[in-house]
C-alpha cells in the first residue's frame, strides 16, 4: 500500500519502482499539480520525467541541495516562467556555502 506524502516543489524524493527491483530514482520535484504524476527533475539524467503515482513509492529526502542542483532549479523556474521559485532559490544560491566534502 502507498503513503501519501504531500510534495512541494524543489523538495528532494525517491521514487521506487514497485514493479521492477532495483529501480529507484532520486531528484526533486518540478510540478505536484498532476493528479496521477509527480513531475521530477533527476540531476544524473538531466531531465525531467513524469512518475505515475500508482507505479511508484514516493519517499521524501532530507537532502540540503548543492550549487550545481540549485543552478539547475533555477534553470527549470526560468523555463516554466515561475518568477517566486525563481526568486526563492536565487536568495538560496546567494546564502550557499558549501559542506565540507560536497
Amino acid at each position: 500500500m502507498h503513503t501519501i506524502h504531500i510534495f512541494q516543489v524543489g523538495d528532494w524524493v525517491r521514487a521506487h519502482d514497485i514493479m521492477v527491483d532495483n529501480i529507484d530514482i532520486e531528484g526533486f520535484v518540478v510540478d505536484n499539480a498532476h493528479p496521477k504524476y509527480l513531475i521530477i527533475y533527476p540531476p544524473k539524467t538531466g531531465c525531467v520525467v513524469a512518475l505515475p503515482y500508482l507505479r511508484y513509492d514516493f519517499v521524501p529526502m532530507d537532502v540540503a541541495p548543492n550549487e550545481e542542483d540549485i543552478n539547475a532549479m533555477i534553470d527549470i523556474a526560468l523555463a516554466v516562467k515561475d518568477r517566486e521559485w525563481f526568486e526563492e532559490l536565487s536568495k538560496k544560491l546567494e546564502r550557499y556555502t558549501p559542506t565540507k566534502g560536497g
